[in-house]
């Protein structure tokens, strides 16, 4: 009986830390939200634009010393657009609105400080 906790005990770990090294297979932007991670990709003050495969522009996001901070958009594949927002120094601000591929608004967030209104 002790074997075969102790060999449980030691088995629990190695798999939990084989478990941590497995990779997603969906994209970044379905598994993390990084609506306020720090960026030290970029110039402190620059603008990013991603862009899919076929050329269309796939999010835009604004930063300012590094942080987010600006307009920040996203679109579909096809060029409809996906999310409008604003970021103020790495926290969203102001009112998001998140669109189907019909162009209808789906959700519209009012964001004021660290509080959320649907």
């Amino acid at each position: 009986m002790r074997k075969i906790f102790y060999s449980l005990l030691l088995c629990f770990p190695v798999g939990l830390l084989l478990s941590c090294n497995e990779q997603s297979s969906k994209p970044a932007s379905e598994t993390a939200d990084t609506s306020n991670v720090q960026t030290s990709q970029f110039q402190p003050n620059d603008k990013q634009v991603v862009y899919y495969d076929n050329g269309q522009a796939q999010y835009m996001q604004q930063y300012l010393n590094g942080i987010k901070h600006g307009e920040y958009k996203d679109w579909f594949k096809t060029g409809q657009i996906r999310t409008i927002g604003y970021f103020n120094m790495g926290m969203r601000d102001g009112t998001w609105k998140w669109y189907d591929e019909k162009g209808e608004v789906t959700l519209q967030v009012r964001y004021d400080k660290t509080v959320a209104e649907l």
